[in-house]
């Protein structure tokens, strides 16, 4: 050991560098070399009546099976929970450590303190990565890849023609949730091994206009679908769909990506008609003679509709504005080069078939009580 008239110290030196310049004894060999701090028990440590700031020691176990039976209220050590290095910070003890924590008992490593290293977080706020590579944000147990205990913001920057006024540009394309095909290889431009993307994602128009858009398949069949259903027959997690016995699927709904939609037993959808729930009811007019101006047509779309060949049968919406403008409704939309594009909600030539059905009911009964007095007639002329 050496000292410097600046003070300097050094061990295994001659010339210290610094306040304590430590060398090893020999440059090889097996010999032990290092700097050991104090080893201290957790209640050694609390008797420290007034440690310095910056003061380092090694925190021991009580014994090989009781990290420390230390049980009084000094708030110093109250972080002090396993073996380690320690410093003083001027009020507590803090180990010295990153922020990761190892948790061997559970086989997972876990963000515990904020970024002082010191406070710790709330379990909701706390970050879970098991031996597995599974992820809990908030959920120290996460049996899949990724559990979230909270909200999930899923956000990107926006585009923009005028950075400088913030002014965006449109249309634009959000991010997306991808779902990744039944084959092992990995997605590449949106497109997987079967060839069948699967995603949702946001597409913003224009300025307050948006969609969520969900993508099925890469082109118009009657294959691709977006179903919709319950798994019966028990429940095994991370099994959706795929055991004979239980998580079998059992369909309700389906929309095919050729626009067609089906569900079982058929009908037209429910919709809410209690009498509580409305106010300024009147009766509906329309009837025979509205019907009667509605022409149906039968017809192809155009090739940018992208629906092919088939033919459909319905009305056209100009037509049907003129009789009826209530039914016609306008998309501020864009399809090829068309823009504002009508559409024809037919839910009324629901209850003008009714009102029609009335009309020639009382037409019909007129006409046969008008009969009946004729056969009366005819009865008396002939005695």
């Amino acid at each position: 050991m050496s000292a410097q008239n600046g003070a300097n110290v050094g061990v295994n030196t001659r010339t210290p560098e610094v306040t304590l310049d430590v060398l090893p004894s020999r440059a090889t060999g097996n010999t032990n070399e290092g700097i050991r701090a104090p080893r201290l028990t957790k209640t050694r440590l609390a008797a420290i009546s007034a440690p310095k700031e910056g003061t380092m020691v090694y925190v021991v176990a009580q014994t090989s099976s009781i990290f420390s039976t230390y049980s009084g209220s000094n708030v110093a050590v109250s972080d002090v929970t396993a073996v380690g290095y320690y410093y003083f910070n001027g009020t507590k003890w803090v180990q010295m450590r990153g922020l990761w924590m190892n948790d061997p008992a559970k086989n997972m490593v876990q963000l515990r303190n904020l970024s002082d290293n010191n406070t710790t977080r709330s379990i909701t706020n706390q970050v879970f990565i098991n031996d597995q590579g599974n992820m809990g944000l908030g959920y120290n147990d996460p049996r899949q890849k990724l559990i979230v205990e909270g909200n999930v913001w899923v956000g990107r920057p926006m585009k923009s023609t005028d950075w400088a006024n913030n002014i965006p540009s449109y249309p634009q394309w959000g991010p997306y949730l991808a779902f990744e095909g039944t084959y092992s290889s990995a997605w590449s431009g949106m497109i997987v091994s079967n060839s069948d993307p699967m995603a949702f994602y946001r597409y913003d128009r224009a300025l307050d206009e948006s969609e969520l858009r969900l993508v099925i398949g890469d082109n118009i069949n009657s294959y691709d679908a977006f179903v919709i259903g319950p798994e019966h027959g028990g429940w095994v997690e991370g099994a959706l769909g795929t055991l004979s016995s239980v998580n079998q699927f059992d369909e309700a709904f389906r929309f095919r990506a050729n626009g067609e939609a089906f569900k079982k037993g058929g009908g037209t959808w429910i919709a809410v008609s209690d009498a509580r729930t409305k106010e300024q009811v009147e009766n509906y007019h329309r009837g025979l003679t509205d019907l009667l101006r509605i022409r149906p047509v039968s017809f192809r779309y155009k090739p940018f509709m992208g629906t092919g060949d088939k033919r459909y049968v319905g009305v056209i919406a100009q037509e049907v504005e003129q009789v009826v403008p209530s039914m016609v409704t306008v998309q501020k939309k864009k399809m090829g080069d068309l823009t504002d594009i009508k559409a024809v909600d037919p839910n009324e030539f629901t209850y003008m078939l009714i009102n029609a059905v009335k009309e020639l009911k009382a037409a019909n009964d007129d006409l046969q009580q008008q009969i009946n007095e004729l056969k009366q007639q005819v009865k008396a002329l002939q005695k």
